[in-house]
Parts: structure tokens; C-alpha cells; sequence
């Protein structure tokens, strides 16, 4: 074994010594002085750049044989090694990438401030502005807002506005109409009013008118015929009151001339004035049949007897009391009916007398009866039919005084005087005579109507009073409030009688000469 041993070591060493020179041929003895060498941890290391490689070479023992003087050198492919000698001039290979920056260092103190500067020049002129530029587009319109709720309180009620007039005009179409007097304003106090043209056709010689309430229906007496008309109010036709289609629109026959009506709303009945037989005819306004007064069936429909030249009626409204007062005017007397036997009672007055209209005072329940001869108004207490005072002409009553009507709101009796042309008013809490304009200097002053005035109708609604002129073929309105005609309405040819509706507010004038009724339409 030791043989074999020994003979192993000389051969390696033989094969160790022939390589030494070939080692150190190549590189020690042709680089060496090229590039140099340096001590690493007691190590000998040696690089050799070229072109495509870098050796690493070192010196020392090798594997147990000391050779210092032989370099082994290996491949090794790297960027580059620096040398720990500066002053070596070995050539570096490609830079590598920097390294990252050190540590800012501290910040020296700061200087003094230097000295200002000079004080800043004045401030230069504006310059021209330029011309302003095109208008741009206008923008699309945003979409309407929700709408905001509805306020629950109502906002100040504006002042009545002005009419430039000096006067008010007759027929105005105004509810409320001011006129302009100076500075001020003054209320005329207007409805509107319109007359139905054409009007109702079908009478003769229409004279007394009076409305049914209850029936909503307007009786016409018809002078020329002797009969009465119905009109329904509702549609201002005639109606047919036998029910007979076939005879055409048939009134109801009465006495000779009537001429006066009036409605007792008690007993649902018309009573119609007959002035040339001198009698009452009494209708059930329930059926438009006649009442036989007498309640003789064998001598027919018998009317109440009240005297010659009978010419109109009133029906006295107070509680219980059943009786209708009726001027006669060629008798000098008034004709008391009672309504639950048709017995009469005459009340006489003063020799050359003409009682010709008459009027209820439900405020002191007294009838005022107009003397047409006299210039007179008879006042009659009905409790005991006397007379109990007589107001004439030297009171302020005018002459020839027809018409007559009672206003219960002022309690005033308003007297028309046909001759004079003129309305007298009378305070029924004494009987005095209103001096319509105040000026005591001059006398009593009446309310200055139409021509011919003949008969008056109230309306409550309005505090007005209607006077139909036959003179001049107009109707005068008066606003009782102030005793001053508001309005002139025109109607047709010669009209007589009036009378309110008080359901359609309006009024019914007849008129005689054309033989038609005419319809005011009032405040509705």
C-alpha cells in the first residue's frame, strides 16, 4: 500500500511540476507587470480585464504544494473590481448605476436682510377698454318650477273704481256705478237693469197687476175684455187656465172693466176690482176658478157688491185680521170686505172726495187712501175703520195724487201726484210731509219723476221704488235711501199698473195702448 501511495504522489507531482511553467508563461510573466496586485485578507489577487473577459488570478499554495511564485488563475465574469491603491492605473469598466444620495446637511444660519428697495412708482392711467364684445346666446329656458300652494288668506280688497262721468247715465249695465263730483266720488247706487224685448203679448187693455208668491205666477186685469191673464213667471208665458188645449190660451172672466187687483196670501186667493159694475171677483188661485160669494149655487158665480166706480184694493196684512179695503171712487167712500164672509162695511169720507189708490202700513196697521179731487190722504185705523187723520196739499201733498206704496224698511208712504209730476214722501210716525231737499225756504220738495205718473211698486230688495209714467212711456226708479230718481227705464206704449216679483227680482209694468207687460230685470 505504501508503494502504491508513493508511486501516486511522484506521478502528480511530475504532472504538477511540467504544468507550473505553462501556467506562469501565460499569465505572470505577460500580465503581471500590467496590471497590479493587491493583499485581501492575506490572499494575492490579480484581475485581468480584456475585451470579452476578466480573469481572476491569485498566488499561494495550491492544493498542499507551496508555490509562491506561480499565479493560478481562473475565469470569472464581472463589471469591475476597484483597486484599493489610488495611485493605480489599472482602466475601470462600465460605470455602474449612482448610488443613492447622502444626507442633506444641516442648513446654515440665514443672513441679514438686505435694505429696501426705493418707494413703488405711481400708479399708471387706465387704459382704453375695448370694445365690448357680441351679445352671447341665450341659454336654453330652464324647466317651469312646481307651482307654490295656494295662500288661505285672502289679500286687501282694492278700492270701488271710478267712472269719469259728471253724472250717472240712465240704463247703465253696471251693478255698482260712481260718478265723479269734484273730488269726490258718489255711489248712484245701481243695478243693472234690462228690459225683455220684445215683451209679453196677448192683452187687452191691461190696467191692475198683482203677484201670487206662492204660485210664483203674475194676474193681469185686462180693461178692455173683462178678463184676468195668468203669467207664469218662471217662463213669462200665458197660461191656459180652463186646461183646454183646443180653445187656445184662455183667461180667466171676471166683471165689466176691471181695473184693481190684490192677493190675499192667507187664503190663496185674487181680488179683482170691476170698476163699471161696481164689484169684487174673488179666484181660488189654487185651480183659477171664481169663488160664488153669495153661496147661491142656482144664480151662478155671484161677486161681492161694493159700489159704482170701484177702482182699487188693498189687503189688510195684519195677524187675523180678514179684511180688504177698496176705494170707490164715485161714491166718496172705501168698501171694507171681510174674507171669511165676504160682508161689506162702507167707511165714508168727506164730501167731494175721489179716493182713487190705497196702501197698508204694516208698522202702525193703518191704510192710506189717496183723494184724487182733494189733494188729500186719508189715514184709516183698521182696528176701527175710522179716520184718523188727513194730511193735504198745504202738508206738502201734490196735486191730483194717484198711486201709492208703502217702503217698511224707512216707514215711509211714497204718494205719486199725476199732475205735478212728482212723488211726495210721507213719515208715517208722524204724517209729516220730507222735505226732499232741506231747504225749508222754498216749501215742502217733492221727488221730480216722469209726465203723468200714475202708479208705484217697491222693491225691498234694493230699497227702491218703481213709478210707471203714462206721459212719457218710461218708468222712473228712486233709491228711497237718498229720495232721488237713479234711472229712467223706457217700456212700452202708455203704461199703468206694476208689481214686484220678488223670487226673479223684477218688475211687471202693463201697458194699456199696446196691450203688453214688460219685464224689468232688477239685481239678480
Amino acid at each position: 500500500m505504501r508503494k502504491s501511495a508513493i508511486s501516486l504522489s511522484f506521478i502528480l507531482m511530475s504532472t504538477l511540476i511540467m504544468l507550473v511553467p505553462f501556467i506562469s508563461i501565460n499569465f505572470s510573466n505577460v500580465k503581471a507587470q500590467e496590471y497590479g496586485a493587491y493583499d485581501d485578507d492575506d490572499d494575492m489577487y490579480s484581475t485581468y480585464p480584456t475585451e470579452l473577459y476578466k480573469y481572476e488570478c491569485r498566488t499561494g499554495p495550491f492544493e498542499g504544494f507551496f508555490v509562491s511564485s506561480v499565479e493560478f488563475c481562473k475565469f470569472n465574469k464581472f463589471d469591475h473590481k476597484e483597486s484599493k491603491d489610488s495611485s493605480s492605473d489599472n482602466r475601470t469598466g462600465t460605470q455602474g448605476p449612482p448610488g443613492p444620495p447622502g444626507p442633506t446637511g444641516l442648513q446654515g444660519p440665514q443672513g441679514p436682510q438686505g435694505p429696501g428697495g426705493g418707494q413703488p412708482g405711481p400708479q399708471g392711467p387706465p387704459g382704453v377698454p375695448g370694445p365690448q364684445g357680441e351679445r352671447g346666446l341665450t341659454g336654453a329656458t330652464g324647466m317651469t318650477g312646481p307651482a307654490g300652494a295656494d295662500s288661505t288668506v285672502p289679500g286687501p280688497q282694492g278700492p270701488p273704481g271710478i267712472v269719469n262721468a259728471e253724472v250717472c247715465p240712465a240704463g247703465t249695465d253696471f251693478e255698482n256705478l260712481y260718478a265723479v263730483t269734484g273730488t269726490t266720488a258718489e255711489s248712484c247706487n245701481f243695478c243693472e237693469v234690462i228690459v225683455d224685448d220684445p215683451p209679453i203679448q196677448g192683452f187687452t187693455f191691461p190696467f191692475g197687476i198683482a203677484y201670487d208668491e206662492k204660485h210664483d205666477t203674475m194676474y193681469v186685469a185686462n180693461a178692455g175684455d173683462g178678463s184676468v191673464h195668468v203669467i207664469n213667471t218662471t217662463t213669462n208665458a200665458l197660461i191656459d187656465t180652463d186646461g183646454n188645449a183646443g180653445n187656445g190660451i184662455t183667461p180667466i172672466t171676471v166683471g165689466n172693466q176691471p181695473l184693481g187687483i190684490a192677493y190675499d196670501g192667507e187664503k190663496d186667493r185674487m181680488y179683482v176690482v170691476n170698476n163699471v159694475d161696481g164689484t169684487v171677483s174673488v179666484i181660488d188661485t189654487n185651480s183659477f176658478a171664481l169663488i160664488d160669494t153669495d153661496g147661491n149655487a142656482g144664480n151662478g158665480i155671484t161677486p161681492i157688491t161694493v159700489g159704482i166706480t170701484a177702482q182699487d184694493i188693498a189687503v189688510d196684512e195684519g195677524v187675523g185680521s180678514n179684511k180688504i179695503y177698496v176705494t170707490i171712487s164715485g161714491d166718496d167712500l172705501v168698501s171694507v170686505i171681510d174674507t171669511n164672509n165676504f160682508a161689506v162695511t162702507p167707511i165714508d169720507l168727506p164730501d167731494t172726495s175721489n179716493s182713487f189708490s190705497v196702501a197698508y202700513d204694516s208698522e202702525h196697521d193703518t191704510m192710506y187712501v189717496t183723494d184724487s179731487i182733494g189733494d188729500n190722504v186719508f189715514v184709516i185705523n183698521t182696528s176701527t175703520n175710522a179716520i184718523i187723520d188727513t194730511i193735504t196739499q198745504a202738508d206738502g201733498i201734490g196735486e191730483d195724487p194717484f198711486g201709492i206704496a208703502y217702503d217698511p224698511d224707512l216707514k215711509r208712504m211714497y204718494v205719486v201726484n199725476n199732475v205735478d209730476g212728482t212723488v211726495s214722501v210721507i213719515n208715517t210716525s208722524d204724517n209729516t210731509v220730507i222735505d226732499i231737499d232741506g231747504n225749508a225756504g222754498n216749501g215742502i220738495t217733492p221727488i221730480t219723476v216722469g209726465s203723468q205718473p200714475i202708479f208705484i211698486a217697491y222693491d225691498p230688495i234694493n230699497h227702491e221704488m218703481y213709478v210707471t209714467n203714462q206721459g212719457d212711456d218710461s218708468v222712473s226708479v228712486i233709491d228711497t235711501t237718498i229720495n232721488q230718481v237713479i234711472d229712467t227705464i223706457t217700456v212700452g206704449d202708455f203704461p199703468t199698473g206694476i208689481a214686484y216679483d220678488i223670487i226673479h227680482e223684477r218688475m211687471y209694468v202693463t201697458n194699456q195702448v199696446d196691450g203688453t207687460v214688460s219685464v224689468i230685470n232688477l239685481c239678480l
